[in-house]
């Protein structure tokens, strides 16, 4: 794997957690 691709999949995990961390803030507004 490439160092591109490595970098790559490590923004789309950090960009995910970010996304699950933002939907639980969502569920304990409502």
């Amino acid at each position: 794997m490439s160092i591109s691709a490595s970098e790559f999949s490590e923004d789309v995990a950090h960009t995910n957690i970010d996304l699950v961390r933002g939907y639980k803030a969502l569920q304990n507004e409502f």
